[in-house]
């Protein structure tokens, strides 16, 4: 697919921006980058995985690990917002205890009970609720699908959701008003490690072979593995100016431009937003 040419006058023609490349820019914008599928020590930031094609992941703020602060009014963060306060304490080295300003704590609790949470701006997946953007300094932000705002259900071992996919089994309880409680059928492996695990090029076996790498954190505690070839092309620099990565393959999303020595491609993030 490629960008769609619009005619502005007899000597004028724009290209209307590219998804893929529109993507890469929020992504950035988030601190994140493009890969095949976010790692344990990574978040879905920008658009997430919402592409067949790419993920755009973002490591963790490790500050977020942490408890509260603040006898439970704050949260640690490595920054905190334009609408919160920074507090003394409570948080480790290099975080900083941040609670909600005292004229925004209503406006963040009516948020948080209509499933929001408080943004600078709602991405393309989220729907603006309580209020939406109407402060200058925030947005109150909730996922589409209202019932992902939800904790997990059964005993944690599965998800709220408007429905289950083919490989999960429904289980009564758990969800409120029309949210069902989706569980992986086997309660082995769960469908999101499972396509997390092929997203990365990988599968499931007892054990990785010699050529083979783990790919999506640790061996399951049934000692399943997520295995991988090794893309022993990745070992070198970066190549095209630093515009691009040594690969065995390109990613969809990426342009052959080269090589890098015997075996490796260059690849490069395509810019005529063809996919």
């Amino acid at each position: 697919m490629k960008c769609p040419v619009q005619q502005m006058s007899i000597n004028t023609t724009f290209c209307t921006p590219c998804p893929v490349l529109l993507d890469l820019e929020k992504c950035r914008h988030e601190g994140g980058s493009f890969k095949a599928s976010c790692s344990k020590a990574e978040k879905e930031v920008g658009r997430g995985c919402s592409s067949p094609h790419y993920c755009c992941c973002a490591p963790i703020d490790v500050c977020q690990v942490q408890p509260t602060c603040n006898k439970g009014r704050g949260h640690c963060r490595t920054l905190c917002e334009v609408w919160e306060d920074e507090k003394n304490g409570g948080c480790s080295a290099h975080c900083k205890c941040c609670e909600a300003k005292n004229e925004v704590v209503e406006d963040l609790e009516m948020c948080v009970k209509e499933g929001g949470l408080f943004k600078s701006t709602c991405s393309k997946d989220e729907k603006e609720v309580a209020g939406g953007c109407s402060s200058s300094k925030y947005c109150c932000c909730a996922p589409l699908d209202v019932c992902r705002s939800q904790p997990s259900c059964a005993s944690g071992r599965g998800f709220c959701r408007s429905h289950c996919s083919k490989h999960e089994e429904v289980v009564v309880g758990g969800c409120s008003g029309t949210c069902v409680c989706c569980v992986p059928p086997n309660g082995v492996i769960t469908v999101k490690e499972l396509e997390w695990c092929v997203r990365r090029g990988g599968s499931f076996k007892a054990k990785c072979g010699r050529n083979e790498k783990e790919v999506a954190g640790r061996c399951l505690a049934n000692k399943f593995c997520c295995c991988a070839p090794v893309d022993v092309c990745q070992n070198q620099l970066s190549c095209a100016s630093g515009r691009g990565r040594c690969r065995g393959w390109c990613k969809k999303w990426e342009n052959e431009e080269g090589h890098c020595g015997s075996h490796c491609k260059c690849c490069v993030v395509k810019t005529d937003g063809t996919l």
